[in-house]
């Protein structure tokens, strides 16, 4: 049993956003996907290893964009490019993600600090050193961060913060500077009684 209504689409909206009536029930996903792109009037164009053809499929939808029905049909797993009159069905793009780790050390002495916060200001990642000074920082390799905006802080030692280029592993040891604040003077004094 199948049903397919004609879709409508204005002349200026991407393929994506022509909207499309489909009604269908135990039908293989390559007939739905050539249902889908009579409807539009485009093409699909896909590798067969990504996308099961033969996987049967139903779906009932009416007047929804060709985006909502394709993600019905293929999940979160492809994502969709728009070339010329084609909709190109690919493979979503996984998170990339980094590693900024390394010790940190007193800079007078050259021994390992312990209890040390180590920050990403942007993607607010942190990490805690232990005993041995060592800390690990997982991060994002998003398009809108063009560096790691780092910032190393612990009670007594001067805050320190660094810029890394962003999108590769990288081990980054850095030595802190203690600070000497100066107290105002006490006077002790005898209370009598």
């Amino acid at each position: 049993f199948c049903l397919v209504a004609c879709g409508y689409s204005a002349s200026a909206q991407g393929l994506l956003q022509k909207r499309v009536s489909i009604e269908v029930k135990n039908r293989p996903l390559a007939d739905v996907l050539n249902m889908i792109s009579k409807q539009g009037k485009f093409y699909f164009s896909y590798n067969s290893n990504i996308i099961r053809k033969d996987s049967m499929v139903s779906v009932t939808v009416k007047d929804r964009s060709v985006k909502e029905v394709l993600g019905m049909l293929l999940g979160e797993n492809c994502q969709y490019v728009e070339n010329d009159n084609y909709i190109i069905i690919q493979p979503a793009e996984r998170e990339k993600w980094y590693t900024i780790s390394g010790f940190i050390k007193d800079g007078q002495t050259g021994d390992a600090l312990a209890d040390v916060s180590v920050f990403e200001r942007q993607q607010l990642a942190s990490a805690i050193t232990g005993k041995d000074g060592f800390y690990k920082l997982h991060l994002k390799d998003r398009e809108r961060f063009r560096t790691a905006e780092i910032m190393v802080s612990k009670g007594f030692y001067m805050d320190t913060a660094i810029s890394l280029i962003k999108g590769y592993d990288q081990e980054v040891n850095l030595y802190i500077v203690p600070v000497t604040y100066t107290l105002p003077d006490l006077v002790i004094t005898q209370n009598s009684g």
